[in-house]
């Protein structure tokens, strides 16, 4: 995803972040278009807790914050790379 890409502005709009999420767990979420479909039957819990670790325990809304980051192990080592300098 592009940050500036106009879709980002779309609030219920998953996009790659939640395309590229359900594919590494195969465990939800299944809607990347109407993702108010994971959040209301509950499929996108583990999508929600994995971006709520990558923003640092911080809640926020759609559309994810942290695109790109491959995941939370990287996240988290570039954070303690950060706090060390």
């Amino acid at each position: 995803d592009l940050p500036f890409d106009p879709t980002n502005l779309i609030p219920f709009w998953g996009g790659a972040v939640h395309h590229d999420f359900h594919h590494k767990t195969f465990a939800g979420p299944y809607a990347s278009i109407f993702t108010w479909c994971d959040w209301a039957f509950g499929t996108d819990k583990a999508f929600r807790a994995h971006q709520k670790k990558l923003r640092g325990g911080k809640e926020a809304m759609y559309p994810a914050q942290f695109r790109g980051a491959p995941n939370a192990e990287a996240a988290e080592k570039r954070r303690a790379k950060a706090k060390a300098a």
